[in-house]
């Protein structure tokens, strides 16, 4: 449910480019700062606020216990005893008599013609000798009624210093925070841009590599100079799906000039066989004629699926694999379908199998695999030639080995086995599609396998034998 959420919350961001969020970001974070300042500023407003406070009802107090005299007389020392922290605090008393006020004590020259501008009850600011001041009046008046001794023609009157230590401090406070701000911002303005350049350069190389891709150029080396983080993941997977693409097409082109090959033969044959079919005098040669059309449309359907399914096992396409796949049971099935067909043509079938070797693998695949090796090995051993099949477990790896008699693999076919379409010179009348060997190493690829082919030469011809072996790990 949260993650359902926050891809609601986010559907609507991605729509707004990197710069957009950053002016967004930014506009907030510039709020949050305003915010943050009028916080401070109401927060020292406040302590000034209560430092004033703070300072009347010392006053009061010390009214109320020592009287004027005893307030006269402390008045030197009311800066320290009233006043915390570090402000300075100026202070005037006066007896009041009719209209006229008596200046009692002063704390400083001057300061009682200034106090005597503060129209009670409001304080006001003034500036005096260069500093500004907040100045106070107390009510000493409505205060001193519930005194023992109410004193209604007493006036006490102080002013603070401005900048209070308070004020200075959030000042301080602030300055550092909107410094930091606009030095952060300088820098990720600055990043924001280097970001966006490198940014604009490597996408400019993806479409450039695109463009000529596309224009037909497709064995073009990808090599981005990517700088950004997501232009290096990009440049990684380009350097993965173009050159497959590449062999894509590649392989498309061979198929069709593959297909193109293979069809020029039969058609042509099927061509001559109806021209001589229409001239036949009699319905059996025209029959005999018509079956042979059937055979080599047969041979030709058989080659082109050989040709199809060789060129979909050679691309990346995905082909399902089954952990522990058990390869004896899968060989012997193959021994069983070319058993009579190896009887017929008189030779001889002999087989080891170890039950112990698992693989990873696709069964349909591992058995065609099996199946043109025991072809290959029935068409082109000689009459009377003993076949071998042998399984064997060797510590984490398993060894196939199909061999036959009497029949070395032609000088030729030993270069180049697993070549598409190659056949041996002395192999040619026979018939067959040169698909065999390449698709048992497509196969064994396919599944991380290796084939070999090998010849061992023994007293005699007929000594001599020839084996494919494929290796790879057991599961």
């Amino acid at each position: 449910m949260r993650q359902a959420l926050l891809r609601r919350l986010g559907r609507p961001l991605r729509r707004v480019s990197g710069g957009g969020l950053l002016l967004a970001l930014l506009t907030m974070s510039t709020l949050v700062a305003i915010g943050l300042s009028a916080s401070v500023l109401a927060g020292a407003s406040r302590s000034n606020d209560a430092l004033a406070e703070s300072i009347e009802l010392g006053l009061l107090d010390l009214l109320e216990r020592s009287g004027v005299s005893g307030l006269v007389a402390e008045i030197d020392r009311l800066d320290g005893a009233l006043v915390p922290g570090q402000s300075r605090v100026e202070f005037a008393v006066w007896r009041r008599a009719r209209e006229t006020q008596t200046l009692l004590r002063e704390t400083a020259p001057g300061f009682g013609a200034l106090a005597l501008r503060v129209a009670p009850p409001e304080p006001q600011t003034q500036t005096w000798k260069g500093r500004r001041y907040a100045l106070y009046e107390p009510d000493v008046a409505d205060a001193s009624m519930s005194w023992d001794l109410p004193m209604t023609d007493v006036d006490v009157r102080y002013a603070i210093a401005l900048p209070t230590p308070q004020t200075r401090s959030a000042r301080r406070a602030l300055i550092a925070v909107w410094s930091g701000f606009a030095i952060a911002l300088v820098i990720g303005l600055v990043l924001h841009r280097d970001y966006r350049v490198r940014y604009r350069n490597g996408l400019d190389q993806v479409n450039a590599l695109l463009d000529d891709f596309a224009a037909g150029n497709t064995s073009a080396a990808v090599s981005l100079d990517a700088e950004v983080p997501e232009l290096r993941r990009l440049n990684a997977h380009l350097q993965v799906v173009l050159p497959r693409f590449d062999r894509l097409l590649g392989d498309q082109r061979a198929l069709s000039a593959h297909l193109a090959h293979e069809l020029r033969t039969p058609l042509q044959a099927i061509r001559t066989d109806v021209s001589r079919m229409s001239l036949a005098d009699t319905l059996a040669e025209r029959r005999t004629l018509s079956r042979e059309i059937d055979t080599t449309i047969d041979v030709a359907d058989a080659r082109l699926r050989s040709v199809m399914e060789l060129f979909r096992l050679s691309s990346d396409g995905e082909v399902e694999m089954v952990t522990g796949l058990a390869l004896a049971p899968l060989v012997l099935d193959r021994i069983y379908d070319f058993e009579e067909i190896l009887v017929a043509r008189n030779r001889t079938l002999q087989h080891a199998l170890d039950d112990a070797v698992m693989v990873i693998g696709n069964a349909p695949l591992l058995e065609l695999l099996v199946g043109n090796l025991l072809s290959n090995a029935a068409k082109y051993a000689p009459e009377g030639a003993d076949i071998g099949i042998a399984l064997r477990h060797r510590e984490g790896s398993f060894e196939l080995c199909i061999s036959n008699t009497g029949s070395a693999f032609p000088e030729d076919m030993i270069g180049r086995p697993f070549e598409r379409l190659a056949r041996a010179r002395e192999h040619r009348d026979i018939q067959g599609y040169g698909l065999g060997l390449a698709l048992v190493d497509v196969i064994a690829r396919r599944h991380g396998f290796t084939a070999t082919l090998s010849n061992t030469a023994g007293s005699g011809a007929e000594a001599t034998l020839a084996s494919v072996t494929l290796s790879g790990p057991c599961a």
